[in-house]
C-alpha cells in the first residue's frame, strides 16, 4: 500500500515572519495549497531547521543513491523579495558537488520573483529542510517544518496530517 502522501502537504509552502493566524486544519489548508506561517524565530522552527541540517549529509547521499521504493526527494529552500522571505519546496533535484537545481514546486504568494515550475540554482548552504517518501515504511520523512508547524495545531489536526502524509514527528 502506498503512503497517501498529499501533493500539496508534500509542498507545504512557509512563509516567515508576518505573524498570521492558522485558521482551519493543516490538512484542509494544505489541500488549497493555502500559506501557513510561522516566525523564523519561533523555538519550534528553530529547531527544524537544525534538525534538517543536522540530517543534511545523509538525506544527500540517498538523493545521490535512492533506494528502491523513495520518491518525492525535495528540498526546501528560502526566496527573499525585498523584506519577504517565502520558503519554497524543489522538485527534480540535480547536483554537482554542493550545487544543485530543482524545480520550484509551489505558487509563490509574495515574492515575486520566481514561478512555479521555474529551475532555480541554488547552494547546499541555502537548504533549510529536506524531504522524501519511503514508501516501503509507508512515511514521509524529514519535512522537519512541518513538523513545527504541526505544533500551532491542534492535536485532532496535527493527528490528522500525520496520518494523512506518514509523517513522524519526534
Amino acid at each position: 500500500m502506498k503512503t497517501p502522501v498529499a501533493p500539496l502537504a508534500v509542498c507545504f509552502v512557509l512563509l516567515l515572519d508576518t505573524g498570521a493566524a492558522i485558521a482551519q486544519s493543516a490538512l484542509e489548508r494544505s489541500k488549497r495549497d493555502e500559506v501557513t506561517t510561522m516566525s523564523s524565530n519561533e523555538p519550534a522552527m528553530r529547531a527544524a531547521f537544525e534538525k534538517a541540517r543536522a540530517g543534511l549529509d545523509g538525506f544527500l547521499a540517498l538523493l545521490d543513491k535512492p533506494p528502491p521504493d523513495t520518491r518525492l526527494y525535495s528540498v526546501k529552500i528560502a526566496i527573499r523579495d525585498g523584506n519577504v522571505n517565502e520558503f519554497f519546496w524543489l522538485t527534480d533535484l540535480t547536483r554537482s558537488g554542493d550545487r544543485f537545481l530543482g524545480r520550484l514546486n509551489n505558487t509563490p504568494r509574495s515574492v515575486k520573483t520566481v514561478h512555479e515550475g521555474q529551475m532555480l540554482t541554488f547552494s547546499r548552504e541555502e537548504i533549510r529542510d529536506w524531504m522524501y517518501v519511503d514508501e516501503a515504511r509507508q512515511r514521509m520523512v524529514g519535512n522537519f517544518t512541518l513538523c513545527a508547524l504541526l505544533t500551532k495545531e491542534s492535536p485532532k489536526s496535527a493527528a490528522e496530517m500525520k496520518r494523512a502524509t506518514g509523517l513522524v514527528c519526534d
